[in-house]
């Protein structure tokens, strides 16, 4: 049982501790009992036995550890906490966003320009740092105080060879343990060098994540052909099952999208609306059957130029660890500094508020990586200097789901800025929204419908099912349905069934 700051671990952890401290005290007094009887024979037993002390007890005196103070932590170099927050985007949760949002260019690009701006910056561990504080005369004694056992030990054997028949054995136990512990070291650094390593790697490998799909070599939009009114597809006898399953998440679809409809997906739970979306902006490809845009194979278009053409606004896209300026202008990396076009794209997400909120505005960050700020043996509100500067650098501005939702909006409305956009797929992106937040979301997209295929996946059918082109009711892997909304109405099947249930809801 646990409650607030009180939990039932803390014992645990308590006497864990206790334990270990009892067994490194048993260690140190079996290690230098070990040492003085191993001596005792030459008559220098104590002294040598001081000597072993002086190194550990001037560690202790000036080199002191970190975790054995309260101390708090902070990171507050603007390239390095920029470096961290693009390095942050190479984890799993992130890849659909940089997929669909065709940003990894611009991701390496500034990781790079962030990496070098930080120039020789130590970017160490707090408590590496800590120990580097100390001045150069402390540290050389500390080394010197290490070689002391040895030096006095070697010093009387060549004074006097014949008293000292050990003098081999402890220089060489000695030794041993010193190069021991150098060993422990370097395995350790070249381990946390390994991990550095593969962190900054995952930077890198950001331009190989398109979830093995392979583009081809066609241009989008095909040369001579003008897309005035949108992107067309044809999906023919199309399934699909997620890799790893072999349950099918499509089962032989076949349907048509004209350019410039507007086109809303609907059914329940399981039944493949998302999976349409996901093949459509070519996070994955159709396990069989075959799908064209504008005649030819999905496949045999460059991915890139798909890409750029597609704009993406699904419930499971997430802020990026910058400032909000960056999480809205990213949706066209080309004027990702353009405060005019950014502040406009916030208003058509309906996060003007949300910003205005914030206390730096758009220069808000709102999603930190874990680690820059932390405190070690500080209490919030016990009432220290402390915990005060504890309490104050770990308070972070926060949003609600709603509002998060707003300023993924927003980033998708900047995409359209860029005049490539042909096909926008919209996958319950209102879930956190209220109905006034929805239908005005819902409403400054269609009012930038003109020369782009929408698509739309909702559960809710109140503020669009009314203006689409075609509506397509899916169950099992498969459409069962498709019309208009006063063609399904009139046909009294599965869509009438569901959208009464909705109405009766607002009776």
């Amino acid at each position: 049982m646990s409650s607030g700051h009180v939990s039932e671990r803390f014992a645990w952890t308590a006497f864990d501790n206790i334990m270990r401290t009892a067994m490194n005290l048993i260690c140190a007094a079996g290690q230098l009992a070990y040492i003085f009887r191993t001596v005792q024979s030459t008559g220098h037993g104590p002294i040598f036995t001081l000597l072993c002390l002086v190194q550990p007890v001037l560690e202790s005196v000036f080199n002191g550890s970190l975790w054995s103070k309260p101390h708090i932590v902070e990171a507050n170099d603007p390239h390095f906490l920029r470096m961290k927050g693009l390095r942050e985007l190479s984890k799993s949760k992130y890849k659909q966003d940089i997929i669909t949002g065709d940003i990894v260019k611009h991701v390496l690009q500034e990781f790079r320009r962030a990496v070098k701006l930080l120039g020789d910056a130590d970017i160490s561990e707090p408590y590496v740092q800590y120990h580097r504080l100390n001045g150069a005369v402390s540290q050389f004694a500390i080394k010197v105080a290490s070689d002391l056992p040895m030096l006095y030990y070697a010093g009387n054997a060549v004074m006097n060879p014949t008293g000292f028949s050990l003098a081999t054995i402890a220089t060489l136990h000695q030794s041993e343990s010193m190069l021991s512990w150098t060993f422990i070291q370097l395995f350790y650094d070249a381990r946390r060098l390994v991990r550095e390593a593969g962190s900054v790697k995952a930077i890198y490998d950001l331009e190989d994540v398109v979830h093995k799909t392979k583009g081809g070599d066609l241009p989008y939009p095909p040369v001579g052909r003008p897309h005035e009114d949108g992107m067309p597809f044809e999906l023919q006898n199309v399934s699909f099952s997620y890799p790893g399953t072999t349950a099918k998440a499509l089962d032989n679809v076949t349907l048509s999208i004209k350019p410039g409809q507007l086109v809303v997906i609907v059914g329940s739970n399981g039944s493949g609306k998302s999976t349409i979306v996901k093949l459509l902006t070519r996070l994955y490809d159709a396990t069989s059957g075959t799908l064209t845009v504008d005649g030819a194979d999905i496949r045999e278009y460059r991915i890139s130029d798909m890409r750029h053409a597609t704009a993406a606004l699904t419930q499971d896209l997430h802020l990026y660890p910058l400032s909000l300026r960056e999480n809205i202008g990213l949706g066209n990396p080309a004027h990702v500094g353009d405060m005019d076009m950014i502040r406009a794209a916030a208003k058509l997400g309906g996060a003007e508020d949300v910003i205005a909120k914030q206390v730096d505005g758009l220069g808000t960050v709102l999603v930190h990586p874990r680690g820059l700020k932390y405190g070690n043996d500080v209490s919030k509100g016990d009432g220290s200097l402390l915990a005060e500067e504890l309490e104050k650098m770990t308070k972070e501005a926060d949003v609600s789901g709603g509002e998060r939702q707003r300023l993924v909006a927003s980033r998708t409305f900047m995409r359209f800025t860029s005049g490539a956009v042909k096909l926008v797929c919209v996958d319950e992106p209102s879930a956190n929204l209220d109905p006034e937040g929805e239908w005005q979301l819902f409403k400054n997209l269609r009012s930038l419908r003109a020369g782009k295929t929408m698509i739309f996946v909702t559960h809710r059918f109140a503020h669009l099912t009314k203006h689409a082109d075609v509506i397509l009711c899916m169950k099992d892997g498969g459409i069962i349905e498709s019309g208009t909304h006063e063609e399904l109405l009139e046909l009294g099947g599965e869509y009438c069934k569901m959208f009464n249930i909705q109405a009766k809801a607002f009776d």
